[in-house]
């Protein structure tokens, strides 16, 4: 589903044969530039593998798969009641219909209140859950329905096996509490810095340094970013520009490694031997510098890393 040519997913194609899952293919990003396959541990962001990223990664696997959430209730519940409120007891009760369920989901920190007693199905739910923003003091960005409804059937388990109830606020915050810890286990928590020394500027020695300062603007609504950078040299004379709009894409940070891409791609095109890149995100940067592929911008990271190897003497 991938042009030979361009590198780039043939939309057509990709809408005819999965049209449902289009858009998350669409916010997959590629290398253009035939990066080799490689091996990289998907529950750390550092992709190294560590005893505690694989305890954290047996322990949720079932949680990150909904098919196997979905297969293993199926096989479970059967013909059954609701151990609280004695109605039928089916997937859809137990994590949306029931009384607690749906005090469970009205306290959670959304902009939009969730009704779940309109969801039809499971799947429904999970894939309506994406377009979700938690709101403070939550603390975090990621998609909490996966983990609020495995804090609901574990409180069924619970009630049902050892007879412990669980009230709706200590299921939400288990549920928040169990997705801290996966984002922690997967290297997705930010962590704070060891020294608050003041790091002196970087200074330019050499006349001949191109600097290039390039920003990206991101429609979370819309997920589409506008990518523009700049060409100057020392004395701020502007040497070249340019610009370029995207859709599909995931996040504020895939949309500044979309331009910094594409600005050096234009810098090498200018021929341009020294540049000097200055961009606002300073994580992907030290990534860029330390030669850190994250999963989800391993594609773009790949090539800019070739393309500073292969067409600039200093970057």
């Amino acid at each position: 589903m991938l042009s030979r040519e361009t590198k780039e997913w043939n939309k057509a194609l990709v809408e005819k044969i999965l049209p449902e899952l289009a858009y998350h293919i669409f916010s997959i990003r590629p290398s253009t530039m035939d990066a080799p396959d490689s091996y990289i541990w998907t529950h750390q962001d550092s992709r190294i593998y560590s005893a505690k990223s694989g305890y954290y990664a047996a322990q949720l696997a079932k949680i990150q798969s909904t098919n196997q959430l979905l297969n293993y209730a199926d096989g479970v519940i059967g013909n059954t009641s609701c151990t609280t409120y004695g109605e039928e007891e089916t997937l859809e009760h137990i994590l949306f219909r029931c009384n607690k369920a749906r005090e469970v989901w009205k306290l959670c920190l959304w902009p939009v209140s969730f009704n779940s007693a309109s969801c039809s199905s499971f799947r429904e739910a999970i894939q309506s859950s994406f377009t979700k923003v938690n709101l403070p003091p939550t603390g975090s960005s990621s998609n909490m329905c996966p983990w609020i409804c495995w804090g609901l059937w574990t409180g069924r388990n619970q009630l049902l096996f050892d007879n412990r109830q669980a009230s709706p606020a200590e299921i939400l915050t288990k549920a928040i509490s169990l997705l801290k810890e996966w984002e922690a286990a997967q290297g997705l928590v930010p962590s704070l810095p060891t020294s608050t020394a003041i790091q002196n500027p970087i200074q330019i020695t050499s006349t001949a340094v191109i600097l290039c300062n390039m920003y990206a603007a991101w429609n979370k609504d819309s997920k589409s970013a506008g990518l523009a950078w700049i060409f100057t040299d020392q004395t701020g004379q502007e040497l070249n520009r340019g610009c370029l709009y995207q859709d599909h894409v995931s996040s504020p940070l895939m949309a500044e490694s979309l331009a910094v891409r594409a600005a050096i791609e234009h810098a090498a095109s200018l021929n341009f031997d020294y540049i000097w890149l200055r961009s606002e995100c300073k994580g992907l940067i030290q990534s860029i510098n330390a030669k850190q592929r994250s999963m989800k911008l391993f594609g773009v990271l790949a090539d800019i890393e070739s393309l500073i190897r292969s067409s600039f003497s200093s970057f």
